[in-house]
């Protein structure tokens, strides 16, 4: 469930967006542990994704976005 702000923003009610940072403490705490870091541009999306601004769609088109521009940026393919 959404709800729309007058700024026409989705807003998560705080109980689902605490649900979301959870989720994401997890995540990121796993990707630790394996050794990678969150970078913040992916910390300020994942932000958007609690608030409801953003779709998990949306989250993870533009986590492939990213990491295909930096395959490309050392050389290797997509």
């Amino acid at each position: 469930m959404s709800w729309i702000c007058n700024t026409g923003e989705a807003v998560r009610p705080l109980e689902e967006q605490d649900e979301w940072r959870e989720h994401f403490r997890q995540a990121n705490a796993s990707a630790a542990l394996e050794g990678l870091k969150i970078d913040e541009r992916s910390l300020a999306n994942q932000e958007k994704v609690i608030t409801g601004e953003w779709t998990m769609e949306q989250y993870i088109a533009e986590s492939l976005r990213k990491a295909c521009e930096t395959a490309r940026q050392r050389g290797g393919r997509p």
